[in-house]
């Protein structure tokens, strides 16, 4: 019996860990005193088919948090495993889709990357809503919040050839709430 009960908690445990994240980097910069976090986008260390997010396996995603003075910035950064030309620090955006069809977009903040799988990480406001800088801070919290009680059921990414939408596996739908709530208990 005790045996049972032993193989039945190894179980539970492996499951929860095999849908965990883990924080790859937490390092305040000692010239800046700027914090930065950031979760690992796979578990492991090779990328494995369950790390995908999107029912067509090419989607990786993970968030990061920097943290300068009273100033809070919560980044997406997205691994595309497709073609959509170059991803642009200029133009370059994607679009949250909620369950409820709410729709939240952010802007590109890392360079220009026209690899055949580009990266990019993405602050959490529209291009236009980083114009006003009277009310970044609480657009962003804003749209954190949105992100923490709503699940997810696509992103559409532009490059600048074409957009492509990655339709999340119903695993993952709650994959941004998981990896913010992992920076949270750092903070």
């Amino acid at each position: 019996m005790r045996n049972v009960s032993l193989i039945t908690i190894s179980l539970i445990l492996a499951q929860i860990a095999c849908f965990s994240q883990s924080i790859q980097l937490d390092e305040i910069d000692d010239f800046t005193g700027s914090r930065k976090i950031i979760t690992s986008p796979w578990r492991g260390k090779t990328i494995k088919p369950s790390d995908f997010v999107d029912v067509d396996k090419s989607l990786l995603v993970n968030t990061s948090c920097l943290i300068k003075d009273s100033i809070t910035l919560h980044t997406i950064t997205l691994y595309l495993m497709s073609d959509v030309g170059c991803l642009s620090k200029y133009d370059g955006k994607a679009i949250i889709l909620f369950e409820d069809k709410s729709k939240i977009e952010i802007h590109q903040l890392s360079d220009t990357d026209c690899d055949d799988s580009p990266t990019a990480s993405y602050l959490l406001l529209s291009r236009d809503e980083g114009e006003d800088k009277s009310n970044f801070q609480s657009k962003i919290e804003e749209n954190y919040s949105h992100i923490m009680n709503h699940d997810i059921t696509k992103i559409r990414v532009y490059g600048n050839k074409y957009y492509k939408d990655f339709e999340l596996n119903l695993k993952s739908q709650d994959i941004l709430k998981r990896h913010f709530s992992l920076i949270g208990k750092q903070l």
